[in-house]
């Protein structure tokens, strides 16, 4: 299925252990364009907390509930790089 990265940013990550962070943005290889990572935003509305998730842990987008399934629980999403990592 093609998605555009537009139509995801906001869906809810579905994890082992429940729904938790959402989709912030997505980094792209410039050689490739195939995605490097998706940055997800981990923290409640006011104190945001990007880390970056690479795209093999990430299952396929129900558009039906705007969500994502990963294969990580809660605890290793927000141990994940944070987003400055990624270059």
């Amino acid at each position: 299925m093609l998605i555009s990265a537009e139509d995801i940013r906001g869906y809810t990550l579905q994890g082992r252990d429940g729904g938790f962070g959402k989709i912030r943005d997505l980094i792209f290889n410039d050689g490739d364009w195939r995605v490097r990572f998706a940055v997800v935003d981990t923290g409640g509305w006011l104190d945001r907390h990007e880390v970056i998730v690479a795209p093999h842990h990430l299952g396929s987008p129900d558009l039906d509930s705007e969500t994502i399934p990963v294969d990580l629980d809660r605890k290793t999403l927000e141990a994940s790089p944070e987003r400055e990592t990624a270059h």
